[in-house]
């Protein structure tokens, strides 16, 4: 089962990661060539917080689904 939900979800989670990682380093040039207003600042820097939360919950849900797959079959 769960060879056939990270099967699934690779792709899918791949895309995502590769998106939010160009997303991320464009606003973080964003904000060093721009001259953003403290708002702007403001919302860009929650942007990023929740594109890395996304991120880490990715690699963490990934490591996971790993980690039981080895454990299955360490006990088959």
């Amino acid at each position: 089962f769960a060879n056939q939900i990270q099967t699934l979800i690779r792709i899918p989670v791949f895309l995502d990661f590769i998106i939010f990682s160009v997303l991320i380093c464009f606003l973080f040039y964003a904000l060093t060539t721009d001259n953003p207003s403290k708002m702007d600042y403001f919302f860009m820097l929650i942007y990023l917080f929740v594109m890395a939360s996304i991120l880490w919950l990715y690699h963490w849900h990934a490591t996971l689904i790993a980690e039981c797959v080895s454990t299955k079959a360490l006990k088959a």
